[in-house]
């Protein structure tokens, strides 16, 4: 799991077991559950934190001989952003595509339009044909759906000057 807030349902574990498996943490001294009221979600602590889950039937804990199962559930809160290159061309300039560098060299760059929303792109290369100064924004992370806050990345287009120097 990746920036998955506070918890995780249970319901995102829950089909990889036999239906009516019960979900505990390793010292078998929490039950999580979907049903409860209210329900008891997997807390989402960063890094690898270690449940038991007991089948229909067995008791919890289980007694000498019965069967539980052991797992794992890895949480990665990726909090931090590249530094972004901030380009200036001039009108009609050949741009090349954006970038970052990224703070771990393992992490991909990821492009957006926009501050929120949008899709993730691994390259976005700039139009240069109108003046102006032009926000794109780069995140950087283990994939499109596990990445750190996005930072802002301008990108300034100068309008040609004008070269007039008059006849005379």
């Amino acid at each position: 799991y990746c920036n998955t807030g506070a918890t995780i349902p249970v319901t995102d574990v829950s089909g990889y077991f036999p239906a009516g498996t019960r979900f505990y943490n390793e010292a078998w001294t929490i039950e999580y559950t979907s049903t409860g009221n209210p329900p008891i979600p997997f807390p989402a602590t960063s890094g690898t934190t270690t449940y038991k889950a007991v089948p229909p039937g067995v008791s919890a804990p289980p007694e000498q001989g019965e069967c539980y199962y052991t797992f794992t559930i890895n949480v990665q809160n990726l909090t931090s952003s590249p530094t972004p290159v901030n380009p200036v061309y001039c009108k009609d300039a050949p741009a090349v595509p954006l970038q970052a560098t990224p703070t771990n060299p393992s992490y991909d760059l990821y492009y957006y339009t926009t501050a929120t929303g949008g899709s993730a792109q691994t390259s976005i290369t700039p139009l240069t044909t109108t003046p102006g100064i032009f926000t794109y924004y780069v995140a950087e992370g283990l994939s499109g759906a596990c990445m750190g806050p996005r930072v802002p990345l301008t990108v300034t287009v100068y309008a040609l000057p004008n070269a007039d120097a008059g006849l005379d």
